[in-house]
């Protein structure tokens, strides 16, 4: 097995817990964890599509689709909110927010 298949293996089983906790009411949608595995998630994704769509010469698609794989990888990776990532790495007074799972309002 090669090295990406084990990371995208555990990446996989991550997410997975991840949706179970979050089901399951353990876990609220802005945790902590949460927002730190969605930013490991869209990073991861957003490399793998920009690396492949510019190196992998043999698809048979044009140009013009190519370019456009390309910048929904680069739209995925700007879509993360690195401020909140930042601020819970450096533990800049970050509180988990309350869920609300209420759907009258």
């Amino acid at each position: 097995m090669e090295v990406y298949h084990i990371y995208f293996f555990t990446l996989k089983i991550i997410i997975l817990i991840l949706l179970l906790l979050i089901f399951l009411r353990i876990i609220k949608l802005k945790s902590k964890i949460f927002i730190l595995i969605d930013f490991i998630f869209k990073f991861s994704m957003g490399l793998l599509i920009i690396i492949f769509f510019s190196t992998n010469k043999s698809l048979n698609i044009s140009k013009e689709d190519r370019l456009l794989f390309i910048v929904s990888g680069f739209i995925l990776i700007i879509l993360i909110d690195y401020i909140k990532v930042i601020n819970i790495l450096f533990n800049k007074n970050y509180m988990d927010i309350k869920c609300d799972y209420n759907i009258d309002s």
